[in-house]
């Protein structure tokens, strides 16, 4: 019998467009603590620092960047809680 495939997880939207850092990494630092290990969040920001302070939060290894993308409209992170 064929093995059955993971339901989809519905990722959540934090859209944190127009704040200024540090606010957009400590309001996902707080959407994350809600969060269950494995849990995926879709976070959006415009704040050009937002780059190095997002990479700041993956070093510590509780937080996975799985995706990144940049374009006009600001910067979006697909992050994955690990602990």
């Amino acid at each position: 019998m064929p093995a059955m495939p993971e339901p989809k997880q519905e990722v959540p939207l934090l859209d944190l467009s127009g704040l200024n850092c540090p606010l957009p990494v400590l309001k996902t630092k707080a959407a994350l603590a809600r969060m269950r290990p494995g849990d995926r969040l879709q976070v959006l920001v415009t704040h050009p620092d937002s780059v190095r302070e997002f990479e700041v939060l993956c070093r510590g290894g509780e937080v996975e960047m799985l995706d990144f993308e940049h374009s006009d409209q600001g910067y979006s992170y697909l992050l994955r809680k690990r602990k």
